[in-house]
Protein backbone atom coordinates (compact mmCIF):
# COMPACT_ATOMS: atom_id res chain seq x y z
CA UNK A 1 0.00 0.00 0.00
CA UNK A 2 1.02 4.01 -0.52
CA UNK A 3 0.37 6.77 0.95
CA UNK A 4 0.79 10.53 0.03
CA UNK A 5 2.01 12.65 3.14
CA UNK A 6 1.60 16.40 2.35
CA UNK A 7 2.18 19.52 4.24
CA UNK A 8 -0.55 22.51 3.86
CA UNK A 9 -0.79 26.10 4.51
CA UNK A 10 -3.60 27.98 3.08
CA UNK A 11 -2.81 27.03 -0.95
CA UNK A 12 -4.84 23.58 -0.99
CA UNK A 13 -4.19 23.09 -4.41
CA UNK A 14 -0.79 22.01 -3.62
CA UNK A 15 -1.67 18.79 -2.58
CA UNK A 16 -4.70 18.45 -5.54
CA UNK A 17 -1.82 19.14 -8.71
CA UNK A 18 0.67 16.89 -6.87
CA UNK A 19 -1.55 14.26 -6.54
CA UNK A 20 -3.21 14.68 -9.70
CA UNK A 21 1.12 14.04 -10.70
CA UNK A 22 1.81 11.78 -8.43
CA UNK A 23 -1.04 9.76 -9.41
CA UNK A 24 0.98 8.94 -12.26
CA UNK A 25 3.94 7.46 -10.82
CA UNK A 26 2.48 5.14 -8.21
CA UNK A 27 -1.01 4.49 -9.69
CA UNK A 28 -1.21 2.59 -6.58
CA UNK A 29 -2.24 4.79 -3.79
CA UNK A 30 -5.02 4.84 -1.70
CA UNK A 31 -4.28 7.12 1.28
CA UNK A 32 -3.73 10.61 1.28
CA UNK A 33 -2.32 12.18 5.02
CA UNK A 34 -2.20 16.05 5.26
CA UNK A 35 0.03 17.63 7.97
CA UNK A 36 -1.25 21.07 9.30
CA UNK A 37 -0.69 23.02 12.33
CA UNK A 38 -3.88 23.31 14.29
CA UNK A 39 -6.62 24.44 11.72
CA UNK A 40 -8.91 25.95 14.26
CA UNK A 41 -6.85 28.39 15.27
CA UNK A 42 -5.73 29.69 12.17
CA UNK A 43 -8.03 30.68 9.33
CA UNK A 44 -6.44 30.11 6.41
CA UNK A 45 -5.65 26.59 7.55
CA UNK A 46 -9.04 25.45 7.94
CA UNK A 47 -10.10 27.25 4.84
CA UNK A 48 -7.51 24.98 2.82
CA UNK A 49 -9.08 22.21 4.82
CA UNK A 50 -12.50 23.27 3.93
CA UNK A 51 -12.25 23.56 0.33
CA UNK A 52 -10.05 20.32 -0.03
CA UNK A 53 -12.84 18.29 1.92
CA UNK A 54 -15.69 20.06 -1.05
CA UNK A 55 -14.23 17.99 -3.45
CA UNK A 56 -13.75 14.96 -1.43
CA UNK A 57 -14.37 11.59 -2.10
CA UNK A 58 -15.81 12.76 -5.06
CA UNK A 59 -12.29 13.53 -7.34
CA UNK A 60 -10.80 10.54 -5.70
CA UNK A 61 -13.03 7.73 -5.10
CA UNK A 62 -10.48 5.36 -4.29
CA UNK A 63 -8.06 7.36 -2.04
CA UNK A 64 -9.00 7.97 1.78
CA UNK A 65 -7.92 11.00 3.15
CA UNK A 66 -6.72 11.70 6.26
CA UNK A 67 -5.79 14.99 8.14
CA UNK A 68 -3.10 14.97 10.88
CA UNK A 69 -3.12 17.83 13.09
CA UNK A 70 0.50 18.84 15.05
CA UNK A 71 0.68 18.52 18.42
CA UNK A 72 2.67 19.62 21.23
CA UNK A 73 2.73 17.88 24.83
CA UNK A 74 -1.28 16.24 23.59
CA UNK A 75 -2.55 19.75 22.17
CA UNK A 76 -2.86 20.84 19.05
CA UNK A 77 -0.26 23.30 17.78
CA UNK A 78 -1.32 26.39 16.14
CA UNK A 79 2.36 27.46 14.78
CA UNK A 80 5.88 26.87 14.52
CA UNK A 81 6.82 30.24 16.32
CA UNK A 82 9.27 29.24 19.13
CA UNK A 83 12.12 26.53 19.19
CA UNK A 84 9.53 24.55 21.59
CA UNK A 85 7.49 24.36 19.45
CA UNK A 86 9.46 23.57 16.32
CA UNK A 87 11.02 20.45 18.48
CA UNK A 88 7.76 19.59 19.38
CA UNK A 89 6.71 19.47 15.66
CA UNK A 90 9.60 17.49 14.94
CA UNK A 91 9.07 14.71 17.65
CA UNK A 92 5.54 14.67 16.20
CA UNK A 93 6.73 14.28 12.70
CA UNK A 94 9.31 11.72 13.36
CA UNK A 95 6.45 9.43 15.36
CA UNK A 96 3.81 9.98 12.87
CA UNK A 97 6.65 9.09 10.19
CA UNK A 98 7.52 5.89 12.12
CA UNK A 99 4.24 4.69 12.84
CA UNK A 100 3.17 4.78 8.91
CA UNK A 101 6.51 2.37 8.03
CA UNK A 102 5.12 0.30 10.43
CA UNK A 103 2.07 -0.70 8.98
CA UNK A 104 4.57 -1.32 5.86
CA UNK A 105 3.52 1.15 3.49
CA UNK A 106 5.43 3.52 0.96
CA UNK A 107 5.98 6.66 1.84
CA UNK A 108 5.23 9.73 -0.94
CA UNK A 109 6.23 12.87 1.03
CA UNK A 110 5.71 16.17 -0.49
CA UNK A 111 6.81 19.10 1.65
CA UNK A 112 5.85 21.79 -0.51
CA UNK A 113 2.59 23.20 1.25
CA UNK A 114 2.87 25.44 4.35
CA UNK A 115 5.40 27.19 6.29
CA UNK A 116 8.94 26.43 4.78
CA UNK A 117 9.86 25.80 8.31
CA UNK A 118 7.33 22.45 8.07
CA UNK A 119 8.89 21.56 5.36
CA UNK A 120 12.55 21.73 6.52
CA UNK A 121 10.98 19.91 9.90
CA UNK A 122 9.42 17.26 7.36
CA UNK A 123 12.75 16.54 5.36
CA UNK A 124 14.42 16.40 8.42
CA UNK A 125 12.20 13.15 10.05
CA UNK A 126 12.60 11.63 6.85
CA UNK A 127 15.95 11.05 6.12
CA UNK A 128 15.41 8.89 9.67
CA UNK A 129 12.68 7.35 8.80
CA UNK A 130 12.25 6.92 5.28
CA UNK A 131 13.54 3.29 3.39
CA UNK A 132 14.68 3.05 -0.48
CA UNK A 133 11.56 2.37 -1.65
CA UNK A 134 9.65 5.52 -0.08
CA UNK A 135 9.77 8.89 -2.26
CA UNK A 136 10.13 12.81 -1.38
CA UNK A 137 8.65 15.22 -3.92
CA UNK A 138 8.23 19.21 -4.66
CA UNK A 139 5.93 20.64 -7.05
CA UNK A 140 6.97 23.20 -9.04
CA UNK A 141 4.44 26.01 -10.65
CA UNK A 142 4.99 28.50 -12.93
CA UNK A 143 3.76 32.35 -12.29
CA UNK A 144 0.77 31.49 -14.32
CA UNK A 145 -0.08 28.60 -12.80
CA UNK A 146 0.33 29.68 -9.40
CA UNK A 147 -1.88 33.11 -10.29
CA UNK A 148 -4.54 30.96 -11.73
CA UNK A 149 -4.64 28.16 -8.58
CA UNK A 150 -4.30 31.09 -5.68
CA UNK A 151 -5.93 29.74 -2.65
CA UNK A 152 -7.69 27.13 -4.15
CA UNK A 153 -9.19 28.89 -7.19
CA UNK A 154 -8.68 26.02 -9.58
CA UNK A 155 -7.62 22.67 -8.03
CA UNK A 156 -6.35 20.31 -11.09
CA UNK A 157 -4.81 22.22 -13.66
CA UNK A 158 -3.46 19.98 -17.19
CA UNK A 159 -0.22 22.68 -17.15
CA UNK A 160 2.83 21.62 -18.65
CA UNK A 161 3.81 24.75 -15.94
CA UNK A 162 2.99 22.43 -13.21
CA UNK A 163 6.15 19.96 -12.81
CA UNK A 164 6.74 17.15 -9.72
CA UNK A 165 10.29 16.79 -9.28
CA UNK A 166 11.82 13.99 -6.89
CA UNK A 167 13.96 15.31 -4.31
CA UNK A 168 16.98 12.49 -3.45
CA UNK A 169 17.47 11.77 0.07
CA UNK A 170 19.97 9.74 1.18
CA UNK A 171 19.31 6.13 2.61
CA UNK A 172 21.01 4.87 6.02
CA UNK A 173 23.38 2.92 3.93
CA UNK A 174 24.83 6.49 2.44
CA UNK A 175 25.23 7.90 5.43
CA UNK A 176 27.32 5.76 7.25
CA UNK A 177 29.49 4.60 4.24
CA UNK A 178 32.60 6.67 5.99
CA UNK A 179 32.45 3.15 8.56
CA UNK A 180 33.76 0.98 6.24
CA UNK A 181 37.20 0.96 5.74
CA UNK A 182 37.48 0.14 10.33
CA UNK A 183 37.87 -3.01 12.24
CA UNK A 184 34.80 -5.42 11.47
CA UNK A 185 34.00 -5.23 15.23
CA UNK A 186 34.45 -1.29 15.06
CA UNK A 187 32.15 -1.40 11.50
CA UNK A 188 29.78 -3.12 13.55
CA UNK A 189 29.41 -1.42 16.71
CA UNK A 190 29.10 2.12 14.96
CA UNK A 191 26.13 0.99 12.70
CA UNK A 192 24.28 -0.18 15.80
CA UNK A 193 25.35 3.36 17.76
CA UNK A 194 23.99 5.49 14.57
CA UNK A 195 21.13 2.82 13.54
CA UNK A 196 19.76 3.75 17.59
CA UNK A 197 20.76 7.89 17.22
CA UNK A 198 19.08 8.14 13.65
CA UNK A 199 15.64 7.49 15.35
CA UNK A 200 15.72 9.47 18.25
CA UNK A 201 14.00 12.68 18.28
CA UNK A 202 16.68 16.18 18.88
CA UNK A 203 15.29 16.00 22.82
CA UNK A 204 15.72 12.19 23.60
CA UNK A 205 19.59 12.83 21.48
CA UNK A 206 20.47 15.57 23.86
CA UNK A 207 19.51 13.23 26.80
CA UNK A 208 21.54 10.44 25.32
CA UNK A 209 24.34 12.79 25.23
CA UNK A 210 23.63 14.28 28.49
CA UNK A 211 23.56 10.50 30.13
CA UNK A 212 26.75 9.58 28.62
CA UNK A 213 28.48 12.61 29.48
CA UNK A 214 27.42 12.40 33.25
CA UNK A 215 29.62 11.12 35.81
CA UNK A 216 27.37 11.24 39.07
CA UNK A 217 25.19 8.76 40.70
CA UNK A 218 21.78 10.29 40.04
CA UNK A 219 22.59 10.68 37.00
CA UNK A 220 18.60 11.24 35.93
CA UNK A 221 18.55 13.85 38.32
CA UNK A 222 21.69 15.54 36.98
CA UNK A 223 20.49 15.42 33.17
CA UNK A 224 16.92 16.67 34.53
CA UNK A 225 18.81 19.84 36.03
CA UNK A 226 21.43 20.39 32.72
CA UNK A 227 18.16 20.03 30.08
CA UNK A 228 15.90 22.18 32.66
CA UNK A 229 13.10 19.19 32.10
CA UNK A 230 11.93 16.30 35.06
CA UNK A 231 13.05 13.55 36.04
CA UNK A 232 10.11 11.75 34.70
CA UNK A 233 10.68 13.50 31.09
CA UNK A 234 14.35 12.22 31.34
CA UNK A 235 13.07 8.86 32.09
CA UNK A 236 10.23 9.23 29.37
CA UNK A 237 13.36 9.58 26.85
CA UNK A 238 15.46 6.88 28.58
CA UNK A 239 12.84 4.40 27.79
CA UNK A 240 12.65 5.11 23.97
CA UNK A 241 16.43 5.04 23.66
CA UNK A 242 16.28 1.70 25.67
CA UNK A 243 14.02 0.51 23.15
CA UNK A 244 15.13 1.84 20.33
CA UNK A 245 19.07 0.24 21.68
CA UNK A 246 17.36 -2.87 21.92
CA UNK A 247 16.25 -2.54 18.17
CA UNK A 248 19.96 -1.92 17.38
CA UNK A 249 21.34 -4.55 19.54
CA UNK A 250 18.96 -7.23 18.08
CA UNK A 251 18.07 -7.75 21.63
CA UNK A 252 14.83 -9.21 23.63
CA UNK A 253 12.70 -6.46 24.05
CA UNK A 254 12.10 -7.40 27.50
CA UNK A 255 16.04 -7.18 27.84
CA UNK A 256 16.81 -4.54 30.69
CA UNK A 257 19.17 -1.80 29.89
CA UNK A 258 20.83 0.18 31.95
CA UNK A 259 22.41 3.66 32.07
CA UNK A 260 25.62 1.68 32.61
CA UNK A 261 25.07 -0.13 29.46
CA UNK A 262 24.49 3.29 27.28
CA UNK A 263 27.76 4.91 28.43
CA UNK A 264 29.65 1.97 27.57
CA UNK A 265 28.15 1.24 24.19
CA UNK A 266 28.19 5.25 23.07
CA UNK A 267 31.45 6.14 25.32
CA UNK A 268 33.02 6.46 22.10
CA UNK A 269 29.95 7.55 20.04
CA UNK A 270 29.68 10.88 17.96
CA UNK A 271 27.03 12.22 19.22
CA UNK A 272 26.11 14.87 17.03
Amino acid sequence: MSIAIFTLGGQPQIVTLALDRLRQHDPGLRRVLIITPDPAQTPRYAAALACLRTIWPADYPQIALHIHTLTADGQPLAELDSAEATDAAYDDLHALFAATKATGARIHLCPTGGRRLLGMLALSAAQTSFGRADRVWHLISSDAARQTSDRGAVLHLDDAGVQLVRITHPPLGQILSGVTRADPGEVEARLRQRAAWARLSPRQRATLRAVVASDRPDVQQHVAEQLHITIKTVGDHLSVIYAECRIAWSLPADARLQVGWLRERFADAELH
